[in-house]
């Protein structure tokens, strides 16, 4: 088996420089995340659940009031809860796509190493070079991610304001219909 050529210096120092960025990305965003995938499936849990609940509980009204008042605002919470658990699973497509910045620049590695491994170190400028070739790297690859995240918070706004707006129809509808 031949030897492999010596990795350039330069590629060395892209490679180590490229990882450990990465890995403060990951670290960093890590808890953004986390806690954006609870709020989401919390509010699922919560929109799901109350759904079920209401529609067990309403049979028994028949039992209990002869003639339900508000009733648009029953069938509205039912709206928005079946809205919060639908716009919850599309986020969820939406929230890979967002932190797909690490693999859409994993995909140009080679390319950055092949344009770094050009440079020379007797580069007067080699600083500014280096830092150009990854600057131009991170902007193309975090379009896409970018655009997701506008997508996936806006989801996290309709989720949150569907199931508040649901939750405040169902208190309404079952205020109303209180036996006094």
């Amino acid at each position: 088996m031949p030897d492999e050529p010596p990795i350039n210096p330069l590629v060395k120092i892209l490679d180590e420089h490229l990882d450990a960025s990465l890995d403060r990305l990951d670290k960093g965003l890590a808890p953004v995340w986390e806690s954006q995938f609870q709020m989401g499936r919390t509010l699922v849990t919560l929109a799901s659940s109350a759904l079920v609940l209401s529609i067990s509980v309403i049979q028994l009204l028949p039992k209990t009031i002869a003639t339900p008042r508000s009733v648009w605002a029953l069938l509205a919470a039912w709206v928005l809860f079946g809205l919060t658990v639908l716009v919850g699973a599309a986020r969820q497509g939406w929230a890979g796509a967002a932190q797909s910045l690490r693999i859409r620049i994993e995909n140009q590695r080679a390319d950055l190493r092949e344009k770094v491994g050009e440079l020379s170190m007797d580069d007067e400028d080699l600083s500014d070079k280096f830092d150009a070739i990854l600057n131009q790297t991170f902007e193309a690859a975090q379009v896409e991610p970018m655009k997701a995240i506008k997508i996936h918070d806006a989801l996290n706004q309709v989720m949150f304001w569907s199931f508040t707006f649901g939750l405040g129809g169902l208190l309404f509808f079952a205020i109303r219909n209180l036996p006094f």
